[in-house]
């Protein structure tokens, strides 16, 4: 296992820290990503570096946070992935990616959401949960292929946000 605990065939991941946060940022006000993401905001510097601290307390306490996502032939990062913890409608990490408009279409959400539900497996999770603006059906359709059941809906930004769940089997280490 990579020493970040997350990896996949075609996908690089690194856990997000210090020195990547201007490239997250630069990931966060994308406009591709801000589409779904972000409630649409462009959100400043400050806030990254709020979330990039967030993921590194989230690692520490569940060994689970925010990973960067590089693919092969990709010095700078296309994406980012992993599990933060937001106010509603779940205390729970919710599952979470994000991919530039030129790396959409490539089965990279698919893998990296392998990747994610494999890591929380491991570490003995029983429930995965996730929060998806309506229109998002790309985001839809990979938790649905992953049997995410949606649980409930709320008003968000963007109009309706479907709230998902996932089961894992007991004992999925």
């Amino acid at each position: 296992m990579l020493a970040s605990g997350l990896e996949s065939p075609r996908l690089r991941y690194r856990p997000l820290a210090d020195e990547d946060l201007a490239e997250f940022h630069a990931l966060v006000v994308d406009p591709h990503i801000r589409r779904y993401m972000m409630d649409g905001e462009i959100l400043a510097l400050g806030w990254a570096r709020s979330v990039v601290e967030a993921s590194r307390a989230l690692f520490a306490e569940r060994q689970v946070g925010l990973w960067l996502v590089r693919a092969p032939e990709s010095q700078r990062a296309i994406g980012f992935c992993g599990f933060h913890v937001f106010d509603a409608p779940d205390p729970e990490p919710q599952i979470l990616y994000a991919f530039t408009q030129a790396h959409t279409g490539r089965g990279y959400a698919t893998e990296a959401t392998r990747a994610l539900l494999d890591r929380v497996g491991r570490l003995g999770w029983s429930r995965v949960v996730s929060a998806v603006d309506e229109p998002n059906t790309a985001s839809i359709r990979v938790l649905r292929k992953f049997g995410f059941e949606q649980l409930s809906v709320f008003p968000g930004a963007f109009g309706r946000v479907l709230h998902f769940g996932l089961s894992l089997p007991s004992g999925a280490r």
